[in-house]
């Protein structure tokens, strides 16, 4: 909702709603191709869906990409500096989005098998909390990094768009994560 009235009130709502048109675009996407990992184990390895998960990723990467340049108004000479920092900041958290997706195999080759135990239940339960601590270690160390290539406001929308971003795909996640037995 808007609050002043003016031109730059309207180009705000302009740009909240373009990326709201992409996010939706995304969960269209995202709702259409299932991740491979979330289907049974036996599909998991067919090269079919490495394929299809590979130009889901790619798709998705340059989606955000648009998505930021989108709605973080850069000089050209604010981008020179931001873009290299953005991308070992998503190279960084592409690692533990890795890490994530292997938990996740972990859990449901487990739930699958019908073998959990207590005590492995915990220890999937520690490396998902240990995952989330690196995500916001990562995300405090780049704030520092961000800072000193762009406005602060800028820095705070660049997170909070991350942050939307990663939201939908924690819920495409938990659209297929069955839950603990």
């Amino acid at each position: 909702p808007m609050t002043t009235i003016g031109s730059n009130a309207i180009v705000t709502a302009q740009t909240e709603d373009r990326m709201t048109r992409r996010i939706a675009a995304t969960l269209l996407l995202l709702t259409i191709t299932t991740p491979a990992w979330a289907e049974n184990n036996s599909s998991t390895n067919s090269p079919n869906n490495a394929v299809q998960a590979e130009l889901l990723q790619s798709a998705l990467k340059a989606d955000r990409k648009a998505m930021i340049a989108d709605n973080i108004a850069l000089t050209a000479e604010e981008a020179d500096r931001f873009w290299p920092v953005y991308h070992a900041y998503r190279i960084e958290t592409n690692r533990l989005n890795a890490t994530y997706r292997q938990l996740i195999d972990d859990y449901l080759r487990q739930y699958q098998a019908h073998a959990l135990s207590d005590k492995q239940a915990l220890k999937l339960l520690d490396r998902q909390l240990a995952n989330q601590q690196a995500r916001i270690q990562l995300k405090q160390r780049y704030v520092k990094k961000f800072k000193r290539v762009i406005a602060a406001k800028q820095v705070a929308r660049f997170f909070q768009i991350d942050q939307r971003l990663d939201t939908i795909d924690m819920l495409k996640i938990a659209q297929h994560m069955p839950l603990m037995p």
